[in-house]
């Protein structure tokens, strides 16, 4: 129920930032970290699955922010 409602929160959020990409994430960082997720399980390797979905999120986030053009604060 959780995953579900954050989803519905940020999903929105994802979308209107997915505008301005002419291809998806994993074309833009050249790699396809989902399935280096899956052969990671198929293989039952925790580990391997684990820093496979760290990287996805830090590079993917990473590339993000670059994107987003955020106001100038004012002290």
């Amino acid at each position: 129920f959780l995953i579900e409602t954050v989803w519905m929160q940020v999903g929105p959020f994802l979308r209107n930032l997915r505008i301005g990409f002419e291809d998806d994430l994993a074309g833009i960082l050249g790699i396809d970290y989902h399935e280096e997720v899956v052969t990671a399980i198929e293989a039952q390797d925790a580990e391997r699955a684990r820093a496979a979905i760290v990287r996805d999120i830090d590079e993917g986030a990473t590339h993000i922010l670059k994107q987003i053009k955020f106001p100038e604060l004012r002290h």
